[in-house]
């Protein structure tokens, strides 16, 4: 689950996904990886990256 909020200065994004150890992340501006959008990524230890996405490949990560 992704919610986004605003409130003219600051966006605030809470993502929600399994508690399973796997990873989840959301993708904006894209319908496929191919299209390598930017992309929140949370891991299954809860560690956040931001990264572009590659066609069927984990892209790269974007410096934080």
């Amino acid at each position: 689950n992704v919610s986004i909020s605003h409130d003219g200065v600051q966006a605030t994004i809470t993502l929600s996904g399994p508690a399973d150890g796997n990873w989840f992340g959301v993708g904006f501006g894209a319908t496929k990886m191919a299209d390598e959008p930017y992309a929140i990524v949370v891991d299954g230890a809860g560690a956040v990256t931001e990264r572009t996405l590659a066609d069927h490949a984990a892209g790269s990560l974007l410096p934080g």
